[in-house]
């Protein structure tokens, strides 16, 4: 029928489209079996059974058996794509179980890995074919193989939720607490993403409720810091230790409001998303001035963000509103950092009692911080709050200095409106009335 060389382009139309005819007509012709990555095998796996089986027949039948890499043209059935996955990885991935059999039986590499490090098992673990698994463990693949970031099948399958697979890897010799490269268990996983029957089935098999990843978090510490609110209520009732810290000193409350890799760095960490959380763990009674990382403490991380209820939850609930991180910042002068929304906190935290003239380490009070970034609401709040306008920084900076800097025409005639001296002399002895404000309007 053939009677020139034929493409291997054309057996990967074929293999792709399904046609078993024309691929087992190809095959008998001089075809390059083992031309072009083979992606025409590929395109088999991912197909199905009935032609996987009719082509690796082909292949035992015309060449020689089933040993791979047979001399005259057997095919390679360990070929990778693009992404380093073979035709098994893709045949586990699409849940083909009877594509999975066949390759088996015909030597493929059970374990072999893809571009990321994941063997077989470890890539049929990321995905809901519960029947893939079972196949790959009843012929020797490795259980606990873990992928260049540590991740193990289990952790796969828990960070998922895939309830069968967690089930079914531990039966099999999985290690409950066997950890990633940065210390994450399954647990940790599942808390995160809030499977609670993930998180059961796993504590039932033995998972260490506290232990901690590298950086000390513990699983509880990974459902707050997701807003998993279920999940902490879970790990809570169980006996999970609230108040627990971590390396960088986060518990679990701090830990809610911060940003989703739980640092609570001052000025920044905070979301505005978990206050069913901090609610639920306040009821249990943690400790709301807690310090953290930077001495942030659960107000001071809220405020940087803006989380409006969050801040007034904790102030209702005897948050220190004054209470300095390692900077020397209180929560109002975190307030100033943020947008609109956030700037609007310093009403809230003013009318719980905040200080409007404590300075952080280099001498700038909140009203100089906000003047300098243009907050005029901020700047009108604290004016009328009885901010002092006599105050310096370390550099001898006033409010009014650090917006003429700026040119905030609108904040320059607010603090002149409220008693700023232009005849202020700075850190050069020099008022801005007689130094260069070529750079500011011309008020002065």
């Amino acid at each position: 029928m053939f009677t020139e060389m034929v493409s291997v382009n054309d057996l990967i139309v074929a293999a792709g489209n399904g046609n078993l005819g024309l691929v087992v007509s190809l095959l008998a012709t001089k075809v390059d079996v083992n031309g072009t990555d083979e992606k025409w095998l590929l395109c088999t796996s991912s197909l199905g059974h009935k032609l996987t089986r009719q082509c690796c027949s082909t292949f035992a039948a015309e060449w020689g058996g089933r040993q791979l890499g047979c001399t005259n043209r057997g095919a390679n059935f360990n070929t990778t794509d693009e992404n380093g996955n073979t035709p098994l990885t893709c045949a586990a991935i699409i849940g083909r179980v009877g594509v999975i059999r066949e390759l088996l039986d015909f030597g493929c590499d059970i374990d072999q890995v893809n571009g990321g490090g994941n063997t077989v098992l470890s890539s049929a673990a990321q995905t809901d074919h519960t029947a893939t698994a079972p196949s790959l463990l009843d012929r020797g693949a490795t259980v606990d193989a873990q992928d260049s970031i540590g991740c193990s099948p289990l952790i796969f399958a828990s960070a998922r939720g895939y309830i069968d697979i967690v089930r079914l890897l531990p039966e099999k010799g999985a290690a409950i607490d066997l950890t990633a490269n940065d210390g994450a268990t399954p647990l940790m996983l599942a808390a995160a993403s809030g499977y609670i029957d993930v998180m059961q089935l796993l504590l039932e098999k033995g998972a260490a409720m506290d232990q901690t990843d590298n950086d000390g978090y513990s699983p509880l510490t990974w459902a707050a810091g997701h807003g998993q609110t279920e999940a902490v209520q879970y790990l809570v009732e169980r006996g999970a230790e609230v108040d627990k810290p971590t390396v960088r000193e986060v518990t679990p409350l701090i830990g809610a409001g911060a940003d989703e890799d739980g640092f609570t760095a001052l000025f920044r960490a905070a979301q505005n998303v978990h206050y069913e959380v901090i609610r639920f763990l306040i009821e249990k009674h943690t400790a709301v001035n807690t310090r953290g990382y930077g001495g942030s403490t659960a107000l001071s991380s809220a405020t940087a963000r803006g989380n409006m209820d969050i801040v007034k939850l904790l102030l209702e609930n005897g948050a220190e509103i004054d209470q300095v991180t390692h900077d020397g910042a209180t929560a109002l002068v975190a307030a100033q950092e943020g947008h609109l929304a956030v700037r609007c906190l310093a009403n809230v935290l003013v009318d719980h009692g905040a200080s409007s003239d404590l300075s952080d380490m280099y001498g700038n009070t909140t009203r100089m911080l906000a003047a300098q970034n243009k907050h005029f609401e901020m700047v009108e709040c604290l004016l009328k709050a009885g901010a002092s306008g006599k105050l310096k920084a370390q550099k001898g900076d006033t409010a009014l200095r650090f917006t003429a800097t700026g040119g905030d025409t609108e904040c320059i005639q607010l603090l002149l409106g409220h008693g700023a001296d232009v005849n202020e002399p700075g850190n050069n002895n020099c008022s801005l009335r007689n130094e260069d404000t070529s750079t500011s309007p011309r008020f002065f």
